[in-house]
């Protein structure tokens, strides 16, 4: 075995740690490190093995199902981007004025309109109380 730092053959290696590397060493080269111990070898776990049999007699409860918060929620109309277009337009408004009178972003009216966006449930309730429109089934 050579010592990976001074590269003399040693009869004896020595596994140390220097600034974060292990390196097997020499007597000599090992006070330039700590000596890495060794870790007691774990016994291996064994598993039992089940048959098809033993598979299927187990039987799972099955967990109740979790509820979306889409089920309470009622559904958006489709078509909705045009009929607050329509409704806007209607009331002589751009996106910018209408964002101004319920209070929201520009953005959020430009993508409502294109569809890009569905509207959160306070958004929709300020729409329909100005526009006086009908958003939801």
């Amino acid at each position: 075995m050579q010592c990976e730092i001074c590269g003399k053959d040693a009869d004896t290696a020595v596994k140390v740690r220097i600034e974060g590397s292990e390196m097997m060493v020499c007597s000599n080269c090992k006070t330039l490190g700590q000596e890495v111990k060794k870790k007691p070898e774990k016994p291996k776990k064994t598993t039992k093995k089940t048959t098809k049999k033993q598979k299927i007699s187990v039987k799972r409860e099955k967990s109740p199902q979790r509820k979306s918060v889409y089920d309470e929620m009622d559904q958006i109309i489709p078509e909705y981007g045009s009929l607050i277009r329509n409704a806007r337009e209607e009331k002589g408004l751009t996106q910018e004025e209408l964002a101004d009178k319920i209070n929201e972003k520009s953005s959020i009216i430009s993508k409502l309109e294109n569809e890009k966006k569905l509207p959160e449930e306070k958004v929709i309730k300020k729409l329909e109380s100005f526009l006086e429109i009908k958003l939801r089934e």
